[in-house]
């Protein structure tokens, strides 16, 4: 039944829409970040909006990339939205046998998933019915993403290959989200909460620096650890992490067209592009 569904056009077992502040909070787990360390969801999520990406096969995980691609490149690499917004790509392993060879799957996950501090990878084996059921996750084989502010609470939803209106209902959702806490909303002002390394004993600055490629020695001191995770906190979401957004949707035309933050402020300036176009008479 699954794959009869998704040979469907457009087949959507969540469709694109926003969710009611404080009615869909978002599933309570433990995980496994890809840097092997034991993660819980929702207390991961810690800006002010996040973009959770879900899927069981890879069949799906190519649906979710779909939209975390995009909204990596044209909101997550804009200032105000790699100070504001978050991704984490989230893997469900229904096969709790599969536990025994975690570290295979960690590497895997590494291979396929974009890595910053920002933008998190993790890996959730065993029992996914909670989850499942919470999030309405019916068929297995799509892909899903859901926006979860920072008090865990999922604003918006979506499943399936998206379409550019829909990528723009993401983005501007996802712009009103961060204005909401800019204005302090219903709960007064509300800094992004930042993961200090400076609160990282050593064994956690090691794991960070070797699951983002940097090497590194058990011989360190605290000071170089300390020092190099810093430098790498400062690097994220730099131009060799844009680079590889571009490579990956270099086929993409309106991905070039249209690196925007504030959606409205694109359109304008794809219609000043477009009216430049036009030859004088």
């Amino acid at each position: 039944e699954e794959l009869r569904d998704i040979r469907e056009p457009n087949h959507k077992p969540v469709p694109t829409h926003r969710i009611e502040k404080n009615t869909l909070r978002f599933p309570a787990f433990d995980a496994i970040d890809v840097d092997g360390s034991d993660v819980r969801l929702p207390e991961l999520l810690r800006k002010r909006v996040t973009l959770v990406g879900v899927s069981f096969r890879e069949i799906g995980a190519k649906q979710k990339r779909l939209w975390t691609g995009h909204f990596g490149r044209r909101v997550y690499l804009t200032p105000r939205g790699f100070e504001h917004t978050g991704m984490v790509h989230l893997s469900l392993v229904e096969n709790s046998l599969l536990r025994f060879v975690k570290n295979w799957l960690l590497s895997d996950l590494r291979k396929v998933e974009s890595l910053s501090l920002n933008i998190r990878s993790c890996l959730k084996i065993g029992d996914v019915a909670p989850i499942r059921e919470a999030l309405n996750l019916k068929n297995r084989l799509c892909g899903y993403c859901f926006l979860v502010d920072t008090h865990g609470y999922v604003r918006f939803a979506c499943s399936g290959e998206p379409t550019e209106a829909e990528l723009m209902q993401l983005f501007e959702a996802t712009e009103e989200l961060v204005t909401e806490r800019d204005l302090g909303g219903d709960d007064g002002p509300a800094p992004d909460i930042v993961d200090d390394p400076e609160t990282w004993d050593d064994d956690r600055l090691r794991e960070t620096l070797l699951a983002y490629g940097v090497p590194c020695s058990e011989s360190e001191g605290r000071a170089r650890l300390l020092s190099r995770a810093k430098q790498l906190m400062s690097g994220r979401g730099n131009s060799f992490l844009a680079r590889r957004f571009d490579r990956a949707f270099k086929q993409s035309k309106d991905i070039t067209t249209l690196p925007i933050w504030d959606p409205s402020r694109g359109k304008v300036e794809e219609a000043d592009r477009a009216d430049s176009k036009k030859p004088d008479l």
